[in-house]
């Protein structure tokens, strides 16, 4: 059996070394992976015929390119849709660019303009599985089949009306009943694709709101638990502060009553007890340095009253003074030997 002429070109245009028509491909394991997509394509849809071409982006970019032309074959009734598919010079990381060919549509016939894959003006065909391809799970051959599938669900090609104007009316066979069926199992597919996709969106939104409600719980649960931390931690300063404030309280009641003892029998001091000897003599200390300063106040205000002589209140601030100093050189002593310890 002859090789097919599609695949004789492919290893040919692949094993060019330059010429006027390089491939614009330059990795040579792209080359590799490219020739084996397109064998592939041709294997399972032999009317395929392989060329290569200029093709000039939207940009102005001009690169040579691979380029595969047939017309589709999507189902027995309706009339076959004429396509090229450009193979992209960064395929297969690029998805191939797909075009209806409207210079091979015969003069009865037109792109509808209302197909939801397939722009009217240009011919640009955008199908869900361009839309998603991904190497290495994308290829040509399986983009073909399922080009055959959605046309064969909703044909792109219409009828032409009297006078050369141009109707919406499809092609006469969709008037058929299986027809009908065809086109209705097509809108519904569409409607299947939007909901999913729809679907998936909601979806991914939940997990989102799911992981959000997560992390909020988790602060809250630590926040409820330093709470209760707290809640233990107060409970246990009340319980505290009364045990303290019933102290307090008991030893004002013993102060009042020994107050009211004293008034009468002058044992006041009694009630301040000194708890070692060092605290006896802290106390000793501190009243009799208060007591100085309450009579050198005295002797101001008796100079100011003429009551006491100027030399008679030198003598006494002086006395007084020697001993306050006394006082005071005891305190820092104490003070002193605390620090040590």
């Amino acid at each position: 059996m002859a090789p097919h002429p599609s695949a004789q070109f492919v290893e040919a245009a692949f094993n060019c070394a330059g010429g006027q028509f390089q491939l614009s491909y330059t990795d040579p394991e792209q080359k590799l992976l490219i020739r084996h997509h397109l064998l592939s394509l041709i294997q399972d849809f032999p009317y395929f015929a392989i060329s290569m071409d200029s093709y000039a982006h939207n940009d102005g970019t001009v690169v040579n390119l691979v380029c595969a032309m047939a017309s589709l074959r999507v189902s027995s009734s309706a009339p076959p849709v004429p396509i090229i598919i450009w193979v992209h010079e960064d395929y297969p990381q690029a998805a191939p660019m797909v075009f209806l060919d409207s210079s091979r549509l015969d003069y009865d016939r037109h792109i509808s303009p209302c197909h939801p894959y397939v722009d009217s003006s240009s011919g640009s065909i955008a199908s869900p599985y361009i839309h998603s391809w991904e190497f290495p799970w994308s290829n040509l051959r399986d983009l073909v089949q399922n080009l055959v599938h959605l046309f064969s669900l909703d044909h792109p090609l219409g009828v032409k009306a009297q006078g050369g104007s141009r109707s919406g009316s499809r092609h006469p066979s969709y008037a058929s009943k299986n027809e009908a069926i065809d086109r209705l199992s097509g809108m519904l597919h569409v409607d299947v694709m939007v909901a999913r996709s729809e679907t998936d969106a909601e979806v991914e939104g939940l997990l989102q709101l799911q992981l959000e409600l997560a992390e909020r719980a988790e602060a809250l649960a630590g926040g409820v638990g330093s709470l209760w931390l707290e809640r233990r931690s107060l409970r246990v300063a009340v319980r505290d502060s009364r045990e303290m404030a019933n102290e307090l309280a008991d030893w004002l009641g013993r102060v009042d009553d020994g107050g009211r003892k004293g008034a009468g029998t002058g044992d006041v001091e009694e009630l301040f007890v000194a708890a070692d000897e060092e605290s006896e003599t802290r106390l000793g200390c501190v009243a009799g340095d208060k007591a100085v300063e309450e009579t050198i106040y005295a002797l101001d205000e008796a100079v100011s009253n003429g009551t006491m002589g100027f030399e008679d209140y030198m003598k006494q601030v002086r006395m007084l003074a020697r001993e306050q100093f006394s006082y005071r050189a005891m305190l820092l002593k104490l003070d002193i030997n605390l620090n040590s310890t």
